[in-house]
């Protein structure tokens, strides 16, 4: 909501009153890609507090949940190592070819960037050791065109959550561009595997030719509701701008 304040007609200036929706969580829900809609998302509402290692990267889908795990691992000892450029002109590390780090293009020269970076990987091990989590991925539905993407993308899916502590859990969302039919076969195939994993799911489409790349943030609530993470209304975001 935008409330008028204050107009100065002389050089056409506005004050206003925001106040903007804001949701919270009992859980913490982390964001792991495989690009920046889920972390967008998270901002959208409010929810997102934190900045975390995997916000804002651009991830090959089918190696995503694989890089995610890949990390915990070897707690992100060769996240930032190997820094080069990719032929897009993109930043990368050597050891994970796939992921982009597309909002650092100076992350290689930059040592206070890659600072920031290392302070974002050791919250994530913070976060995700004591707390419930939600970690919460989107998959976009054009990602499979042959069996043998989706089938490394199904076992990095049980790779994943065999490493899960009991508190946390895996919520996919799978985005369509138009309609949830697209790619319908393969999708289908990759439903069914997720529910047998108990992981839980739902489709997503952004309508992109109307409301662009983030789609409609008046849908994410209900994304929500669909993946049966609970969110609800607290204090209002207030400024004057």
């Amino acid at each position: 909501m935008k409330i008028p304040l204050y107009y100065d007609p002389r050089i056409r200036y506005w004050r206003f009153l925001y106040i903007e929706k804001k949701y919270q969580s009992n859980v913490e829900i982390v964001p792991i890609g495989c690009d920046c809609h889920p972390a967008y998302m998270l901002q959208s509402l409010r929810i997102r507090n934190k900045s975390l290692p995997f916000d804002w990267l651009n991830t090959e889908p089918k190696f995503a949940l694989e890089y995610v795990s890949e990390n915990l691992l070897h707690k992100f000892e060769k996240y930032l190592a190997n820094l080069t450029r990719n032929q897009n002109g993109n930043v990368i590390s050597a050891n994970y070819p796939y992921a982009e780090f597309i909002h650092e293009p100076h992350l290689p020269e930059d040592q206070i960037a890659q600072e920031r970076m290392s302070r974002r990987a050791k919250r994530f091990l913070d976060v995700t050791k004591s707390n419930p989590v939600a970690f919460l991925h989107m998959i976009p539905a054009d990602a499979f065109q042959d069996k043998e993407s989706l089938d490394r993308y199904i076992s990095s899916i049980t790779g994943f959550i065999q490493n899960l502590e009991p508190r946390q859990a895996l919520y996919v969302y799978i985005r369509f561009d138009e309609n949830d039919r697209e790619n319908d076969e393969v999708i289908s195939i990759l439903e069914q595997k997720l529910l047998e994993y108990n992981v839980r799911s739902c489709r997503y489409v952004r309508n992109l030719s109307d409301f662009g790349l983030w789609g409609n943030p008046a849908q994410y609530v209900s994304l929500f509701k669909k993946l049966r993470i609970k969110i609800k209304h607290t204090f209002p975001k207030i400024h004057i701008q």
